[in-house]
């Protein structure tokens, strides 16, 4: 049995300099990259978000037997989910009455904010936009004139499912909004009257294209 002395195993000072050199290249190419997707990455996690809000005010209305209403603030790029409580109109005024006894109808005071969404806390960069970049509505009807398409900014999910209203909401990149040239990574959410909700990707801007997400 032949035995080899001072054998040890492990990396040269030669191999480990070429290790961390092909790890240089490889960080060299992909991580710019990566810092060019991370828009698309945000805008699509605050879309999912959104539709998944979207889906529980529907389930807490059918639940609750309330009419929960979803609010978009666009100015301040944030959305908020009201509980109205008796189901006899909603406005955004007035302060909540826990003793209310949904006597009055359009009464404020059984309207409780449930809650209070930043785009900025769920995505970073990401916007309420779209209007300025030449891109058609996802029915490739007309341009985007409003990044909220329901009227009053709001619409309600009533007691069973359906929606009081039908729109659409735009999310975007804010190194995107005023992409006029480009195609950029905007995205939409969709509510019609049956309650249903679907989440948009724009895929071409000419000729307008969408594509459910």
């Amino acid at each position: 049995m032949r035995i080899t002395e001072g054998y040890s195993e492990g990396f040269t000072i030669v191999e480990l300099v070429v290790v961390i050199a092909i790890i240089g290249i490889v960080a060299a190419v992909t991580i710019p990259g990566l810092i060019l997707q991370l828009p698309k990455f945000r805008v699509n996690g605050a879309v999912r978000n959104l539709a998944s809000d979207m889906q529980w005010a529907k389930m807490m209305a059918v639940k609750e037997n309330n009419d929960f209403v979803m609010v978009f603030d666009s100015a301040n790029n944030r959305y908020l989910i009201y509980d109205d409580n008796c189901s006899n109109g909603f406005s955004t005024s007035g302060s909540y009455n826990s003793s209310y006894d949904c006597t009055n109808t359009g009464e404020t005071s059984d309207n409780l904010l449930v809650k209070t969404v930043n785009l900025s806390d769920i995505s970073k960069g990401i916007i309420f936009g779209g209007v300025n970049t030449g891109v058609r509505e996802t029915d490739c009807v007309g341009n985007i004139t409003d990044p909220v398409t329901f009227s009053a900014d709001n619409f309600t999910f009533q007691t069973n499912a359906l929606s009081n209203k039908l729109g659409a909401v735009y999310l975007i990149p804010s190194v995107d909004d005023n992409a006029a040239t480009a195609n950029p990574r905007l995205r939409a959410i969709t509510v019609i009257q049956t309650g249903r909700v679907k989440a948009w990707k724009l895929e071409s801007k000419t000729p307008c294209s969408w594509s459910q997400q």
